[in-house]
Formats: structure tokens, C-alpha cells, sequence
């Protein structure tokens, strides 16, 4: 799946050796506009495992935004999924953790005031409930991006 917003392009996906699909991505994306994956891969970043699952919970809450809580993102994201689905990419792990990302921007959207929460953030409580569920048994689960 490609997220492309205004201020960041990034990859979600799940590989069986992630190392390999980061290279495989850098090289693809950059080689479209004429870069060598060694001009640009120590500007990017790669996220696996329990990292990732959080990272995506995070930009889908837009909690990982130039600007905290935008709206924007979220429409971003299940447009980004939704083509995704329509080109036939997403499997199971990653329709399971896109649905719970879904859930957790709703859940910070919805709930006004985390200072009353137990915990002082939402996304670890959902990342270990994600465990239970198999999101984030995607132990090949990987984000990759670069924000501006």
C-alpha cells in the first residue's frame, strides 16, 4: 500500500524478508525518478514489526503529522488502502492491521480527553490488543517513508 499526502510518501506492506522488500522498494521508487538507492536510502526510514504496526496506528490517527490531528490523513489513508484493495495487493495481515488502524484514529478522534485515560497514550493499549487479534503477529510487517 502507497500513502502519498502532501508532506510524505510511505509504503505499508508485509514481506517474508523485509530487508530485502525495503531495498527491493527503495529501488523501485527512487530508480522512477532517476535516483540510485545509494544516493537515497540515508534519507529514508524502515519500520518492522511491533514499530511498524504502532507507526501505522499513528499516521492513521494523525498522530504522526506536521499538524497533530489533521483530518485530512485519515481520508488519505483509506484512500491509499482502498486502491490498494482494488489492485488486488493488500492480504490478510495487512487488511487485518489497516482495519484495526481504522479503529484506533476513530478511537482518538471520539475520545476527547486521553488525560482521563489509565494510560497516557492510546496506541499501546491497542497494539497489545492487536496481539490477540493477529495484526501484529506480522512479525514481516514493514512501513517505510519519508516525511519532508
Amino acid at each position: 500500500m502507497i500513502l502519498a499526502t502532501c508532506n510524505r510518501v510511505e509504503v505499508c506492506g508485509v514481506a517474508e524478508v523485509p530487508g530485502e522488500a525495503t531495498r527491493a522498494v527503495f529501488a523501485r521508487l527512487g530508480g522512477q525518478r532517476g535516483f540510485e538507492l545509494e544516493a537515497i536510502e540515508p534519507l529514508l526510514y524502515t519500520k518492522t514489526e511491533d514499530e511498524a504496526v504502532l507507526h501505522v496506528f499513528r499516521v492513521a490517527a494523525s498522530l504522526d503529522s506536521m499538524i497533530l490531528g489533521e483530518p485530512q490523513i485519515l481520508g488519505q489513508v483509506k484512500d491509499a488502502f482502498a486502491l490498494a484493495q482494488s489492485a488486488g495487493t493488500v492480504g490478510p495481515v495487512l487488511h487485518a492491521l489497516m482495519s484495526q488502524a481504522f479503529g484506533v484514529a476513530k478511537k482518538v478522534r471520539t475520545r476527547p480527553r486521553w488525560a482521563a485515560s489509565p494510560s497516557p497514550s492510546p496506541l499501546p493499549r491497542w497494539s497489545s490488543r492487536g496481539r490477540s487479534s493477529g495484526a501484529s503477529r506480522a512479525r514481516r510487517c514493514c512501513s517505510w517513508g519519508r516525511a519532508r
